[in-house]
């Protein structure tokens, strides 16, 4: 806006102000810039590129109406700041890229644009989309900060036997909004810059593919040899006609063996479900299938056997060492079962006389679950004793055992106190005459041994 002022009567001709632009620079064959002739606001006739000119003068007077009239002009300097009116243009139209199967996280191109908005402006920065093909989503492109160039990585491995080649298309658009000026007539914001991909897969060779991959089993434990468990189904997605070669690879027990060309698995041992390599009742069986392919490549397939359990297993004493103080009476025994419910407790116990027609010192008491009381039925001397037992499990599998139970002086904590060394109880007169009674060995050896001496000397 420009403003001017004459200092004539307002009420005048001579004070009433006309505005018009007189020259713009640079020259053009169209105005681009016009004035309110009453106010002075400038106003815009074209479209201004900020990429052919930067800065313009434009010259404008103001005339009064008086007579003779009179005039003046002033210079406006105007500044273009540049906009986002040119889109990125990707410079080919094409690309290809080669990648093998099953390759992830590479680059696979590099995209080129051209924009010619002012550099490292959001009006210059391009934003690349993958508008088709990345269905399954493959694919990542980002900007690369300095060239402004679309890095293309596949993030998901591809697979050549689905198909050996993949198409994409890609758009290139600006961080701002591009501009289009409204004054040009049929003008619209204009499509993005595309680019065809086409991506060549390459072949490998594809491991052989277990279906399924783990086979669940159930089984009950303790069946003789020679059953046949199951038979490994597998593919290899590279040629019908590929030779498959299984391995047994982890089957820590030894209770299987699996056929190296049918993949048939049959046992050769006793399935125990007791064993230390069965967790929760599952033993875990691992095989490899390995093709002929070069280089040969491998899948891996695995069996989960659950084991039933059976009745296999006697109850036995938990804790077989145990002590009791000399003025307690009782003392708890507890009890196990390897086997599960209902092979297993809760137990019932019965003493075992070993010891001819003398009447035991102990008695049964209470029982609680997989526990029961022992109880001393006179006072006993300190010492160690064997308390043999029987016990029976809910299905009346019993097996023999034995506590083997020490009965001590305890401490205020109901602990053993510690044993006193016999030499700790001896005077000094009792180890004397030991040490005596050792040295009169002494001499009678040597005595022996001088008689001996002079009758073979004889």
């Amino acid at each position: 806006m420009v403003e001017a002022d004459d200092i004539d009567d307002h009420s005048t001709p001579n004070a009433k102000i006309v505005y018009s632009v007189v020259s713009q620079t640079p020259h053009s064959t169209t105005a681009v810039f016009g004035v309110n002739p009453t106010s002075g606001i400038m106003t815009l006739k074209g479209c201004l590129d900020y990429q052919q000119v930067k800065t313009y003068q434009v010259v404008v007077r103001a005339e009064d109406q008086g007579t003779p009239s009179l005039s003046s002009t002033a210079t406006v300097n105007i500044n273009l700041v540049d906009s986002n009116n040119n889109p990125p243009e990707i410079v080919k139209k094409k690309y290809v890229g080669n990648v093998k199967e099953r390759e992830s996280n590479i680059t696979l191109l590099r995209i080129v644009v051209e924009d010619k908005d002012t550099p490292n402006t959001p009006a210059w920065k391009a934003k690349y989309s993958i508008v088709q093909g990345n269905e399954n989503n493959n694919y990542k492109i980002v900007t690369h900060p300095v060239s402004n160039e679309g890095i293309l990585t596949i993030v998901k491995p591809l697979d050549y036997e689905v198909s050996p080649q993949k198409a994409l298309i890609i758009s290139a658009q600006n961080e701002e909004p591009l501009f289009v000026c409204p004054l040009k007539s049929g003008k619209s914001v204009p499509p993005a810059s595309t680019v065809s991909i086409m991506i060549n897969v390459e072949d490998v060779n594809d491991p052989p593919v277990f279906t399924p991959e783990k086979i669940k089993l159930i089984q009950t434990e303790g069946l003789p040899p020679g059953l046949k468990l199951c038979k490994f189904n597998v593919t290899d997605s590279d040629a019908d006609h590929s030779t498959i070669r299984f391995e047994k690879v982890y089957d820590p027990e030894n209770w299987v063996k699996v056929d190296p060309k049918t993949g048939e698995v049959v046992t050769i041992g006793e399935l125990d479900r007791e064993s230390h390599y069965v967790n929760n009742s599952i033993y875990t069986i691992i095989v490899y299938a390995i093709d002929d392919g070069k280089p040969s490549m491998t899948g891996t397939g695995s069996i989960l056997l659950y084991l039933r359990d059976i009745n296999d297993n006697k109850p036995f004493i938990l804790n077989k060492h145990a002590h009791l103080c000399e003025k307690k009476r009782s003392v708890v025994i507890n009890a196990a079962d390897k086997d599960l419910q209902p092979y297993s407790g809760p137990f019932t116990y019965e003493l075992l006389d070993k010891g001819g027609n003398t009447k035991s010192p102990w008695s049964l008491g209470k029982i609680s679950e997989n526990s029961i009381e022992l109880l001393k039925t006179k006072q006993l001397p300190q010492g160690n004793y064997t308390v043999p037992l029987k016990i029976v499990d809910q299905q009346g599998i019993s097996g023999d055992d034995a506590l083997h139970l020490r009965i001590c002086k305890c401490n205020e904590e109901e602990e053993c106190e510690r044993m006193v060394p016999i030499s700790a109880g001896l005077s000094g007169a009792a180890i004397g005459a030991i040490f005596g009674a050792f040295l009169l060995m002494l001499c009678k050896c040597e005595f022996y041994f001088f008689i001996c001496g002079f009758v073979l000397l004889k």
